[in-house]
């Protein structure tokens, strides 16, 4: 019961990264200027490969993180979750 229970819980978390990180991606393609990878790393202190892994799912991002994008994308949370 526990394992189904925690492979339900991976299951789910894997699909907020890949909600989040979608969303992200695209906001970040839409924000005028267009914010590049490289650049939305540096705001995170990440490095453009970690934006990327972060975008396809592959990452988690920490809640800082996510604050930090909704500012340098100048957007609410909600709009990235």
């Amino acid at each position: 019961m526990a394992k189904e229970r925690d492979r339900r819980h991976d299951q789910l978390l894997a699909a907020i990264r890949g909600s989040f990180g979608a969303r992200l991606a695209e906001m970040r393609r839409a924000h005028s200027p267009r914010i590049s990878q490289s650049d939305l790393g540096s705001a995170l202190g990440v490095s453009r490969a970690s934006v990327s892994n972060i975008e396809h799912g592959r990452h988690r991002g920490f809640l800082d993180q996510v604050y930090v994008c909704a500012r340098v994308l100048r957007c609410s949370l909600t709009d990235l979750l």
